[in-house]
């Protein structure tokens, strides 16, 4: 299928019930992302970068299950109706999210920002240091700033 430009399609694929409205949402830097208002509440959907294998959404299940189990808010994977994480699109692939209200910031960050941003991901990876995870999606060199940086051009 070919929903290129048509997220409002795509996102009636996932089990989020009837859609009300799609719109663009934050300026993310790798993956186009909405946010989805339908019946059973608010959602992010996301045409994921091809740098992104679907494998990658086995990892995001288990740790949002594991954080989940462990008393943290997380945003949630939805299935499609035929039971997948993922919607193939030609070479790219999408996926969705519940939707936790929140900010998002998109410029300089002050220093109390950065210092709540810095405690949430040690939270984060104290949680999962039992997480017991072998996992499926890898980016060889993703912390190779230059090779990255190449790589998206």
């Amino acid at each position: 299928m070919n929903f290129e430009k048509r997220p409002s399609q795509v996102a009636q694929q996932f089990l989020v019930g009837s859609i009300y409205w799609v719109d663009p949402y934050g300026a993310g830097r790798l993956n186009e992302t909405f946010r989805v208002n339908a019946g059973k509440g608010d959602f992010i959907l996301q045409r994921m970068h091809r740098i992104f294998l679907p494998s990658l959404m086995d990892d995001v299940v288990a740790v949002t299950a594991h954080l989940k189990k462990k008393g943290m808010i997380t945003p949630e994977p939805v299935r499609t109706g035929d039971g997948m994480w993922y919607l193939r699109d030609g070479g790219r692939w999408w996926r969705v999210l519940t939707y936790i209200p929140g900010f998002s910031y998109e410029e300089k960050l002050g220093v109390q920002q950065l210092r709540s941003a810095a405690e949430l991901i040690g939270v984060f990876h104290r949680e999962l240091q039992n997480l017991g995870n072998v996992f499926q999606h890898r980016l060889s060199g993703f912390h190779d700033t230059s090779a990255v940086m190449w790589q998206l051009q």
